[in-house]
């Protein structure tokens, strides 16, 4: 189930990353102004702040359990 989810964030990551090439993209064919991109951007990059965060602590979470397999 966490190997899974940790699948999911990791193509949320991907999307994020191909939605700034495309702000990038807007900006240089001036579809949007600069201060649209920069609020944008900061917008994207707290969204893949937080999903790096949530991959973290499921690979934790994850490896936690595989030591508690362990132990017994």
């Amino acid at each position: 189930y966490k190997k899974k989810e940790i699948t999911h964030y990791n193509i949320a990551l991907g999307s994020t990353s191909e939605v700034c090439d495309g702000l990038k993209d807007a900006l240089y064919y001036n579809y949007i102004t600069l201060e649209e991109y920069s609020e944008m951007d900061s917008e994207a990059e707290e969204i893949i702040k937080m999903l790096y965060g949530l991959i973290r602590k499921l690979k934790k979470e994850l490896k936690g359990s595989e030591d508690d397999l362990d132990g017994e």
